[in-house]
């Protein structure tokens, strides 16, 4: 009974229920179209009526047949109006709180207590950097350190203008619900300035920008699959920028203290938030994301 009732529920989902994660346009034109020639023949029966004179059972069970159909089309008008409509606005008002204030970074004092040094990831990836000769400049994390859950290391490239981040997700929650990460997840940033306030940034993961196809015009930024390893994502980095600098002519900004490179960071996030103001989520991006339209087109099915 439970097989059974477990089957009914997957079908019933596949009905009314076009997945995300992959293209949906094509699936949903499926089922519009189905829609639309059940509904068609629906009533063309409904008006020609062939059904034989005295015989009442033929019509019950095409009127139960027609009542389970249109309680299936309202499940799949009301999930996708929903999904189109409804959640627009609470899209919208996730991405605005991304950008309503602007983190605030701080060093960690060489004094201050330091819990993740003991972790197998901060030491590996810590290790490994030094070796090839990275410089550690320190470290910082979001303000109020106290409650932070993440630490950014940061380490000098031997480039003389390169700076390399490992940041560790060490914990996660605050007060009594704070856990700790074991072992640390790993986030890896390569960053480079020039003189014109501009930057090159290269990373393992996807930014809220980067989500929404936006790109600050004084930003350059290259994105590398997620678990690369820190010392390739320099490599990548350094050959990006030796082409950024070619198309350019930009000249990088040499190696700084801790101090004003937070401050540059401090400034790309700030120069964020104000593109993003003036470039919110919009109905186009909203459109996209319910037709999954980023998504490889390899993965879409019926």
């Amino acid at each position: 009974m439970k097989v059974k009732k477990d089957s009914l529920a997957c079908l019933w989902r596949w009905m009314v229920d076009v997945p995300f994660g992959r293209p949906r346009l094509t699936p949903l034109l499926w089922r519009w179209g189905a829609v639309i020639a059940i509904t068609a023949t629906l009533f063309v029966v409904f008006l020609l009526d062939p059904f034989e004179k005295g015989s009442i059972w033929p019509k019950v069970l095409f009127a139960i047949s027609a009542v389970y159909y249109w309680f299936i089309a309202y499940e799949f008008f009301r999930l996708e109006n929903g999904r189109l409509y409804a959640l627009y606005n609470q899209r919208r008002a996730w991405y605005d709180g991304q950008f309503q204030t602007p983190p605030r970074f701080a060093a960690i004092a060489p004094a201050a207590p330091r819990p993740w040094l003991d972790d197998p990831a901060v030491r590996k990836f810590t290790a490994e950097v030094l070796e090839v000769g990275f410089a550690h400049a320190g470290d910082c994390a979001a303000v109020p350190i106290d409650s932070a859950v993440m630490v950014a290391r940061t380490f000098l490239a031997p480039d003389g203008v390169t700076y390399l981040v490992l940041s560790f997700a060490y914990a996660a929650g605050s007060g009594a619900t704070r856990s700790c990460c074991w072992p640390a997840a790993l986030g890896i940033d390569c960053y480079t300035f020039n003189y014109a306030n501009g930057s090159f940034h290269t990373l393992d993961y996807e930014t809220v920008l980067m989500n929404l196809k936006r790109t600050v015009p004084t930003m350059r930024t290259l994105a590398l699959p997620r678990g690369s390893h820190p010392l390739d994502l320099f490599r990548a980095h350094t050959k990006a920028i030796e082409q950024w600098e070619r198309e350019t002519g930009v000249v990088p900004l040499p190696h700084e203290r801790l101090d004003v490179f937070i401050a540059h960071l401090e400034r790309i996030r700030l120069q964020e938030r104000e593109f993003y103001r003036a470039h919110p989520y919009s109905r186009r991006d909203h459109r996209r994301w319910y037709l999954q339209l980023d998504v490889p087109r390899s993965s879409e099915s019926k």
